[in-house]
Parts: structure tokens; sequence; C-alpha cells
């Protein structure tokens, strides 16, 4: 067995197996409002640097799977334009690297403009500012994989980038070419067990899907979710779609989340994204993923910091092995699906300001001049540690500080000893690695 397989073994472990609802007490079981506690969290992460930080890292993936979600959830407005702006400055860098356009974040770029009520074909100067010629440039003509979006290398996100070009040249009012939605439905796993899933990608179409441990691949709800939402938004392929959500019920946790492949436990950016693929199918209401412990939203709103966190991070949502941090990635994808509203394909409403969540006590006085104090949400832990673990895992880097004392960011459990936050600290290295290869942000 590999090196790669032995990580993923042990991620799945620690990270998966391990990955039943984290938060100690959700903030609000309404949808639309803990999306709007979400936004006003990543609006802050806005306001202090944009793009915002994904291990460490300025990522414009995850800066735009955020203002995708804050623009479903219609407030922070007054952020968004900030990330436009910048976006518009740095739009090159934003829609590729090394001077090659990516097709996820071009998708993703055309579906913010769409979403905020902007001209996707006017980005910044020319040449180079309609982004839907650019993305539809990236159609391959010729060749085995005729009609996908991009050169490169799809083993890791093939159906993912595909689905979210689909969607995008679709909102902006773009009828895709018949071989892009060919290529799409050709790589839907045939009849054996795994039938309805999407693996990121099949090289080979006469192999039936199966997972690859040592390349960490194999049928997956995240491809599979991306393959459901452009399908739908092209209006094509209604029996694999059927197909899809069959799958999607099958491999459902018994606690109503997903992971990322069967096995693996759930957590929240599966979840997310699955939940939106519902939405957009329509099927987010069906009694087969109600039969669970609970529905995928409220497994999912399960993962949502409240007033027993911190004060910077109430809003955020956690993952799986965090020690209850906050997670820049896990709440960009979040927010959208828990705002109730699939990938966003026409302009929306979108208020300027944000609400926090206010943990802050609720006074009454009786007639007896005696006085009750009641929080407004969960009760706020009574103690607060001088040192704040902030492990990094798939999002932000966050660090906590009270007054009089440093901060420091952690790995792993604080009352672990050493030999257990250097486990965490090498496993945190190899999600990193893993993630690197495996999430869409380029």
């Amino acid at each position: 067995m590999g090196a790669l397989a032995v990580t993923t073994t042990v991620l799945a472990v620690v990270f998966g197996a391990a990955g039943a609802p984290v938060a100690a007490a959700p903030p609000s079981a309404d949808g639309p409002t803990a999306a709007a506690y979400a936004t006003a969290w990543l609006a802050e992460q806005f306001d202090t640097q944009i793009p915002m930080l994904n291990f460490g890292s300025p990522s414009w993936g995850v800066t735009l799977d955020a203002a995708l979600g804050m623009a479903a959830a219609g407030s922070g407005g007054e952020q968004l334009d900030a990330v436009w702006s910048e976006l518009v400055a740095n739009r090159d860098t934003v829609v590729g690297s090394d001077g090659i356009d990516d097709p996820g974040r071009l998708a993703r770029a055309i579906l913010l403009a769409v979403a905020t009520g902007r001209d996707p074909r006017s980005v910044g100067a020319a040449p180079g500012s309609d982004l839907v010629v650019r993305l539809q440039a990236l159609r391959q003509a010729s060749g085995p994989d005729t009609g996908l979006f991009g050169a490169q290398n799809p083993t890791y996100d093939g159906a993912y980038r595909q689905g979210y070009a689909l969607a995008a040249l679709v909102a902006a009012g773009v009828e895709p070419e018949a071989s892009s939605v060919d290529w799409l439905l050709d790589q839907q796993c045939g009849p054996e067990a795994d039938g309805g899933a999407w693996m990121p990608y099949r090289s080979d179409l006469s192999v039936p899907c199966a997972v690859d441990a040592e390349m960490f691949v194999g049928p997956d709800t995240n491809a599979t979710a991306a393959a459901i939402t452009g399908l739908t938004s092209v209006g094509a392929g209604a029996a694999a779609i059927e197909a899809g959500l069959g799958w999607l019920d099958s491999v459902q946790e018994a606690d109503g989340g997903w992971g990322q492949m069967v096995g693996y436990g759930t957590e929240p950016n599966s979840t997310a994204l699955v939940l939106q693929a519902l939405l957009a199918a329509g099927a987010a209401d069906d009694a087969r993923f109600g039969d669970r412990s609970a529905t995928p939203l409220e497994v999912l709103l399960s993962f949502q910091l409240g007033c027993d966190a911190l004060d910077a991070d109430r809003g955020a949502f956690t993952y799986p092995g965090a020690n209850g941090a906050p997670n820049g990635f896990a709440t960009a994808q979040a927010v959208g699906a828990v705002a109730g509203a699939p990938l966003l394909s026409e302009p929306t409403e979108v208020s300027p300001g944000v609400t926090p969540l206010d943990c802050t006590p609720a006074t009454s006085t009786t007639t007896s001049t005696s006085t009750t104090v009641a929080p407004t949400t969960a009760a706020v832990s009574p103690t607060t540690p001088t040192v704040t673990a902030a492990p990094q895992v798939l999002g932000t880097a966050q660090t906590s500080t009270t007054t009089g004392t440093s901060s420091l960011a952690l790995t792993g459990a604080p009352s672990a000893g050493l030999a257990a936050g250097g486990t965490a600290a090498i496993l945190c290295g190899l999600v990193l690695l893993v993630g690197a290869r495996r999430r869409r942000d380029a």
C-alpha cells in the first residue's frame, strides 16, 4: 500500500469516522437565519483580507465559493462589492494560474457576476474581459475527452468542473455544446453497484467504477452533486439525474449527512454540496433523504458554531477533528446550502448589511424587582481558555486571544499530550497534501 493510501485511511478514521456533528448547540434551527450568521462571519474575513485564506494561503477558489454563498443568503452586499472590485483588479489571477485559465474558477466568477447583477462578458479591461468566451474556449474539440472544459489533468476534478461550467454557461444565457453535456453523461458509472454515481474522472469508460486507494479516487458525492447540478441547469439527462439521486440516497450516512466517499463519515463540505444538488433537482424534501436520524439540513447546521464558541468564531462552520475551530472552506460551502438556495443562475437581491449572531443576555424585570437573565441563544461558556487551539483543516487559519495572553495556533485538542499534538500536526500536513490534489481550488 502506498503512502497516499495510508494517508487516506488514517484521515478517514480521524476526520471521517469521527465525523459526527461537533457543534455543542447550533445557534439556529432555521436555515436562512443560520445562513445570515455564517454570512456575518464571512464578511468579517473579507473585511480582513481578500482573497480569504485556505491553509494559511490566499485562495480565490474558497473566496468565490464564499461570495456565491453570501449572495445566496442575500446579505453582505458591501463585502461582495469589495470582492468583485478585487476580482476585477486581479482578474487573470482569479480565473487561472501561470497564464492558463481554470474552468472551475472561470465558471464560479461567471456565476458570481450573474448572481450580483453584473455582466460576465465585460469584466475589467479588454482583451480578456469576456469570461464567457474564455470559458467556451477551454472546451476540448477533439480527442477522447471531447467536450471537457480545460486541458488540466481531470483526475480529481473532471466531473466537478464540468458541472459548474455547464451551470455557468446556462446562467450567462449560452446553450452548451452537446459534446460537453455528452461528456458528463458518459462519465457516469455504469450498471454496476455504483451505477448512479460519478467519479471525478474515468479515463477508461469500459472499466467499472471502483475505489482506487492509491489515487484517492472512486465514486464520489462531490462529483455526483456537481454533475447533478450541471445537468439540471441544462435540462438534460433526467434518467442520469434520478440514478445519481438514488446513489446519493444509498450512501447517505445514518446521521443524515454525507462524506466525500463511502465510509469517510459525515462532514459539512460534502453535505453542503449534496444538499445544493438536491435543491437544484427539486429533491431536497424527498422522503428518502429525510428518513435518517436527522435531515441533511439539520446535520449540516450541527456543524455551526454558536454562543458557546469564542466571539470571533460564532456563525462559522467547523470541521470534524478541528476541535471546534472555525473553518473557512466549510463555511464558504455551507452558507448557500443552509440558505436553501441551489447554485445561483440569475440575479438575486442582496442587502448591504449583515446579521451577526447576538449572544448578549436579555434582561427582564419582574414586578418584585428581581432580574432574570436568559441567554438569547445557547449559553455562553463560563470559562475562556487563555490559549485557544485553532487547528487548520480545509479552511482559514484562526487565532484567538484573551486579555493579557498570547495567542497560539495549535493542532489537536489542547489537553492532548505532545505525541497526540505531533500526530495531529502531521495529519494536518497530510490533509494539505491530499486537499491540494483533491479539492477544486486550483
